[in-house]
């Protein structure tokens, strides 16, 4: 977290709907061990509540790291109102660590309740699980991977939101 201004940074944990702060200073970045048990989420196929809403009373510069064997992946986190309805999957080849801990993957979450979303694509046959709709609601991740070892690419697939009534029109997802 690095903010510009003396900042009141909120992360509310939708596993276990608490909220812990942090005052951060301007100038200064402070990095945050989130519980692995409340943010982690690596079973294909499940909607968890395995998330975190951050808001914050000043504007923060904001990133999320992950490293495991063999694996660092990183993003920018974006305000929800920078946030879309329409997403391509870009992976990149899993080459020498072609396995479970190597497979491509990705991770869709709600920012409302009742967001219907569409996985398809050439590669859909590629995925654990299948091609599906699901209906996610606020918080909720769903998490998608190669569905063998010889698949390692699964760019190309396409991630958006259902519009079923023109309240759905609004609703956005956030894909990691």
């Amino acid at each position: 977290i690095a903010p510009k201004e003396d900042a009141t940074v909120t992360f509310h944990y939708y596993a276990n709907n608490t909220n812990v702060s942090y005052n951060v200073e301007a100038g200064n970045t402070e990095e945050i061990e989130l519980s692995k048990e409340l943010v982690y989420h690596d079973t294909p196929g499940e909607q968890l509540n395995r998330t975190v809403h951050v808001t914050s009373t000043a504007d923060i510069s904001l990133y999320i790291s992950n490293e495991a064997n063999n694996s660092f992946d990183a993003s920018i986190v974006l305000p929800t109102t920078a946030l879309g309805a329409d997403y391509m999957i870009q992976t990149y080849p899993s080459g020498q660590y072609n396995n479970e801990n190597g497979r491509p993957c990705f991770m869709i979450i709600a920012t409302e309740d009742n967001t219907t979303v569409n996985i398809s694509g050439t590669n859909s046959n590629r995925i654990t699980p299948a091609a599906t709709t699901k209906t996610l609601n606020e918080g909720e991740s769903y998490f998608v991977i190669s569905n063998n070892n010889n698949v390692n690419d699964l760019s190309g697939l396409k991630i958006n939101v259902s519009i079923n009534s023109p309240e759905d029109s609004c609703k956005t997802i956030a894909v990691f």
